[in-house]
């Protein structure tokens, strides 16, 4: 939202707080939660700012903020949930500006392949410090304000035993209900955009178990771990079904494609990456991918899944 020189954001999901442990970055992530608001200013001289946040007639916040560059960046606590009807009103130095806030509630389930329910599944928006925690049952909650780029959905097994499923280019027009499955695989860096004759959809496929199967070798740093080609998925086009909006559509074309990684010692390496092409489509479709894969691992196959979708 914006008003001239300023831009609102707002977290309008409760509080809450999980931990996750990446096995491959050998990292903690504590994803805490509170409902807030993110005011940001430009062009404003650079000097103090004194600033007033209402809702409605209730000051909630009074600050002196210091401009750098001509901007600032302020972010306040909301002690309850925001409805549609209440007005946010900021007053910056001499200046008023109003927001009316506009919310879309995504519900839905997150499961598992054999249909069981993901125990307490986490929703992270992963540039916006904005975490959501679904019940026993699987069942979810998350309040949208504006257009998110990526949201990943984790389990507590998270890096172990399975990976995210990730939702890109969210805005609030989306699907009210959105259903869920986590396995082993996920369909990382998802995009789109329109082609000529038809629409391109990009994305690199990223496996658990062979992560877990690289591992075993004794691999120390994740920087060793990307470098052995045996970590990454390589696909055929049967392996990959494109749906918009639950109905399945033909894939034109499927291509492999080297996605850079990193360079060491003159050496550059790479991962799969792949490009499909899907006949056009109207906008404002949830287009979704499924993907899955076969790894040998601990004499044994293990059959993977994993799905992403795309807002278009």
């Amino acid at each position: 939202m914006i008003k001239n020189q300023i831009k609102i954001y707002i977290n309008n999901n409760p509080k809450c707080n999980v931990k996750l442990f990446s096995a491959v970055k050998n990292e903690e992530w504590v994803m805490e939660n509170e409902p807030f608001i993110k005011i940001f200013g430009a062009g404003f001289q650079n000097d103090k700012v004194t600033l007033n946040v209402y809702i409605g007639d209730k000051l909630i916040h009074s600050d002196v903020v210091i401009t750098i560059d001509n901007r600032f960046e302020v972010k306040v606590s909301l002690d309850k949930l925001l409805t549609s009807d209440e007005s946010i009103v900021i007053k910056a130095n001499n200046q008023t500006f109003e927001f009316q806030p506009s919310f879309t509630k995504v519900t839905g389930t997150v499961k598992y392949l054999d249909g069981s329910p993901v125990k307490q599944p986490i929703i992270n928006f992963t540039s916006r410090d904005v975490s959501v925690i679904g019940d026993d049952n699987g069942n979810y909650e998350m309040i949208l304000s504006e257009k998110e780029d990526q949201i990943g959905i984790f389990d507590q097994n998270y890096s172990v035993n399975t990976l995210e499923v990730w939702l890109s280019n969210l805005d609030l027009s989306c699907k009210n209900n959105m259903n869920f499955i986590i396995d082993k695989l996920e369909v990382y860096r998802m995009n789109m955009w329109s082609g000529e004759q038809s629409n391109y959809i990009h994305f690199i496929p990223m496996s658990v178990t062979r992560v877990k199967k690289v591992m075993d070798k004794g691999y120390t740093s994740e920087l060793d771990l990307i470098m052995d080609p045996e970590v990454w998925v390589n696909l055929e086009k049967s392996n990959v079904k494109v749906y918009v909006e639950e109905e399945e559509c033909r894939i034109l074309t499927f291509s492999k494609i080297d996605d850079y990684l990193v360079e060491v010692e003159d050496n550059m390496f790479f991962r799969p990456s792949y490009i499909l092409s899907i006949p056009k489509t109207d906008r404002n479709k949830m287009i979704k991918i499924e993907i899955t894969s076969e790894v040998e691992y601990n004499e044994a196959v293990v059959k993977e899944y994993g799905q992403g979708y795309y807002y278009w």
